[in-house]
């Protein structure tokens, strides 16, 4: 039981016949990720992209290409909310389910102690306290 009958519903992740499939392809471009998606089969292909971190702008969330088109979607790092150090995210495309990963490194890590020494800074003069005399 639980099993569709033959000829039922597709199974998730696999096009149902006939249906317009997506072609993906990533690019990176300087700072930025060029995704390419483009529609063939038989129908019309409604898409949308998310991603998984919000210092990712996407230049569009979603459209509908006939088959044979061709769209590009420009994956832009936030430089404002890009985190310090290493990074990775997941753009996701829909119908599919594909996902292209994008790596970057934001600001450098500074640790605190190191930021707040300042080794060029001339001593403080020390005034000798009452307990230390004698």
């Amino acid at each position: 039981a639980g099993l569709p009958a033959p000829g039922g519903p597709a199974v998730p992740g696999e096009p149902a016949p006939g249906p317009g499939r997506l072609t993906v392809s990533a690019q990176p471009s300087g700072t930025a990720t060029i995704v390419t998606l483009t529609a063939s089969g038989g129908r019309a292909v409604v898409w949308s992209m998310t991603a998984d971190a919000p210092w990712l702008r996407l230049s569009k969330p979603g459209g509908v290409l006939q088959p044979g088109q061709t769209t590009t979607v420009v994956v832009e790092v936030d430089a404002e909310r890009e985190p310090a150090g290493p990074w990775r995210a997941r753009v996701t495309i829909a119908p599919g389910g594909t996902t292209v990963t994008i790596e970057g490194r934001g600001r450098p890590v500074v640790s605190t102690p190191a930021a707040t020494q300042s080794p060029t800074a001339p001593p403080s003069p020390t005034t000798p306290s009452p307990s230390a005399a004698g």
